[in-house]
């Protein structure tokens, strides 16, 4: 496989991601955020985080071919 198709996948993947996991990615990254700066905020973002992951993962996700 060559730097083009893996470039080319890359960007793909990235077009077919949902709006619900890019919002369950950035929750989570503010989470570890205000974890780091010991902010009360680090419960609801990761709350919102987890459970918008749980529904991208149960209801989603393609079942196997």
């Amino acid at each position: 496989m060559t730097l083009t198709e893996i470039w080319d996948t890359f960007i793909q993947t990235i077009r077919e991601t949902k709006w619900p996991e890019w919002v369950s990615t950035i929750t989570q990254i503010a989470s570890v955020w205000y974890a780091r700066k010991n902010n009360v905020l680090v419960y609801p973002t990761g709350i919102i985080g987890v459970l918008l992951a749980a529904y991208v993962y149960f209801f989603m996700v393609s079942p196997p071919l």
